[in-house]
C-alpha cells in the first residue's frame, strides 16, 4: 500500500502546539438556551445560584440550583467534579460526588446543563459562513477550510453520515476565492455505468453530448462525494487527472485541460477498501495529500441545541428540562439531518404547546435498552422470560441514563410496573436519583 504524504486535520490536532485550557459552557439554564463560556482557574470554581459571579459560575434563574451546587477543582490537567448539593449532580447523566472531567463531558445541575471542555489555544477561530457552532470541533473546521480553502491541494473529508462533509467542501470553496461553479457527483447516487461519462463526458454512445462534472467544475471545484463508490474502471482515470490535470471523454480520442480542484468525501474506511483490493492506494495517496476528519454530532455537545433551535418554528414553546436532557445525552448516528427531523418533530407535534416534552419525541431518542445478558439461569429446564429478569445496580443505572430517568419509560422498556421499578430503585438504593425527575403515581400499575 501506498503510503499518503498527507496533513491530517482532526480532533488530534486540538491536542497539538500549546497546551489547552480548561471551561465550562453553559448550554441551557432558566429554561432557555444559553452560550456563556466561562475559563477555569487553578484552585476551586463554585457553581450554583447564590455564588459570587466573578469568583464562580452564577445561574441564578435555575431554582432547582443550590445557592452553591457544585465545584470544579482545577489542579494542573486534573479536573474534578465535586458535588455540594443534597440534589445531587449528574455527569453524562450518572450521579457524581467526586468524579474526574473528560473533555466534553455533560454537567447536569438542576434544571441547568454545562459542557466541560479543554480548549485549544493555538486553533483561531475564522467567519466562514455555512459551519455553524461554538464547539472546539466547529471552531477547527472553520480554521481549517480558512486555512486550506486558498491552497490548490486535492483534499478528503473523512467522517460518518451526517457530519456535514458536503457544507465543508462548500466552505472549501468559497475561501478558495475560485469563480468557478462548485460541482458534485454522488459515487452513490449515479449508476455505474454512467459514473465515467457524468465524469469525464462523453462523445458519443447513450450519453453523446454529456459535459462531465469536471468540465462544468471548470475555474471551479468538483466534490467527488463517496469516493470509494467509484467503479475500479473509473479510478485510474480519476488518478490520471490528480497527475496531469487532463482527462479524456468517453468514446473520444483528445484529452481536456482540467482546471477544476478536487475535494472527495467518503463515509467508509478507504485504507480497508486499499488493503482488500478495492480502492487504488495511489489515487487513495493523491486524494489524501490534505485530510480533513469531521466530528459526530455527539462529539459537538454544545452545538446540538443551537441546531435544534434554527430547525424549529419561530416562536416555539420552551424546551422541558427532561427533553435537553435527552438531546444531549443522545448519541445521533445519523448526524445533522436527525437533530433536524427531530426538530420538524418537535414543531409538528408541539404546535400550541406551553412546552416542548420530551414525549413529544421520546422515541426518537431512546436507544434500544440493553439485552437480558445470556448468562440467566434456566429454571426447572427453562429459560426465563425477559420480563423476570431482576436488573442489578449498574442494569438499573444504565435503564435510568437511556431514558432520561423517566420511571413509566424504564417501564414500558422493561414490560413491568412503575411501581416494581420504584421497588427495584428502593433495594439499589437509587431512589434519590429519580427525586423531583418523575411525577407518574408511585402506586400505579
Amino acid at each position: 500500500m501506498t503510503e499518503p504524504d498527507d496533513t491530517t486535520i482532526g480532533p488530534q490536532a486540538l491536542r497539538q502546539g500549546a497546551p489547552p485550557r480548561p471551561a465550562l459552557r453553559v448550554v441551557f439554564s432558566g429554561g432557555a438556551l444559553r452560550a456563556e463560556q466561562h475559563a477555569l482557574r487553578p484552585g476551586s470554581t463554585p457553581i450554583g445560584r447564590g455564588v459570587d459571579s466573578v469568583a464562580g459560575v452564577r445561574l441564578d434563574g435555575d431554582p432547582r440550583l443550590s445557592r452553591q451546587h457544585a465545584r470544579i477543582e482545577v489542579a494542573g490537567d486534573q479536573v474534578r467534579l465535586v458535588n455540594d448539593s443534597s440534589y445531587g449532580t449528574l455527569r453524562n447523566g450518572l450521579p457524581a460526588d467526586d468524579q474526574r472531567l473528560d473533555d466534553g463531558d455533560l454537567i447536569q445541575l438542576g434544571d441547568s446543563f454545562l459542557v466541560f471542555r479543554w480548549l485549544p489555544t493555538d486553533v483561531v477561530d475564522a467567519g466562514v459562513p455555512g459551519i455553524t457552532g461554538v464547539s472546539p470541533e466547529a471552531v477547527r473546521l472553520r480554521s481549517t477550510a480558512r486555512l486550506v480553502g486558498p491552497t490548490s491541494s486535492p483534499v478528503l473529508l473523512l467522517g460518518p453520515t451526517g457530519t456535514g462533509k458536503e457544507v465543508m467542501a462548500q466552505a472549501l470553496h468559497a475561501e478558495s476565492r475560485r469563480r468557478g461553479r462548485f460541482v458534485t457527483l454522488n459515487a452513490t447516487a449515479t449508476p455505474a455505468a454512467a459514473v465515467e461519462a457524468e465524469l469525464f463526458g462523453s462523445g458519443a454512445g447513450p450519453m453523446a453530448g454529456a459535459e462531465g462534472a469536471l468540465r462544468q467544475a471548470a475555474g471551479g471545484t468538483i466534490f467527488l462525494d463517496e469516493v470509494g463508490e467509484l467503479p475500479p474502471s473509473v479510478q485510474p482515470k480519476l488518478l490520471r487527472v490528480l497527475d496531469e490535470r487532463r482527462a479524456i471523454a468517453v468514446d473520444a480520442t483528445a484529452s481536456y485541460v482540467v482546471d477544476a480542484r478536487i475535494i472527495a468525501a467518503s463515509g467508509v474506511d478507504l485504507e480497508a477498501r486499499v488493503r482488500d483490493g478495492r480502492f487504488r492506494a495511489d489515487l487513495y495517496a493523491r486524494l489524501a495529500e490534505i485530510t480533513v476528519r469531521l466530528p459526530t454530532v455527539a462529539a459537538r455537545r454544545e452545538d446540538v441545541l443551537p441546531l435544534l433551535e434554527t430547525a424549529l418554528p419561530k416562536g416555539h414553546a420552551p424546551l422541558e428540562p427532561r427533553l435537553v436532557a435527552a438531546l444531549l445525552t443522545y448519541h445521533w448516528p445519523y448526524g445533522v439531518r436527525e437533530v433536524i427531523k427531530v426538530a420538524t418533530e418537535l414543531g409538528v407535534r408541539g404546535a400550541g404547546r406551553p412546552l416542548l416534552t420530551l414525549d413529544l419525541v421520546g422515541d426518537r431518542l431512546r436507544p434500544s435498552p440493553p439485552p437480558v445478558p445470556a448468562a440467566v439461569p434456566e429454571v426447572g429446564g427453562k429459560r426465563p422470560a425477559a420480563r423476570d429478569h431482576i436488573p442489578d445496580k449498574d442494569e438499573l443505572v444504565t435503564l435510568l441514563k437511556r431514558h432520561a430517568f423517566v420511571i413509566a419509560d424504564v417501564a414500558r422498556a422493561t414490560g413491568r410496573s412503575r411501581k416494581q421499578v420504584y421497588r427495584w430503585l428502593d433495594k439499589h438504593g437509587l431512589r434519590d436519583m429519580v427525586a423531583d425527575r418523575d411525577l407518574d403515581d408511585e402506586t400505579g400499575a
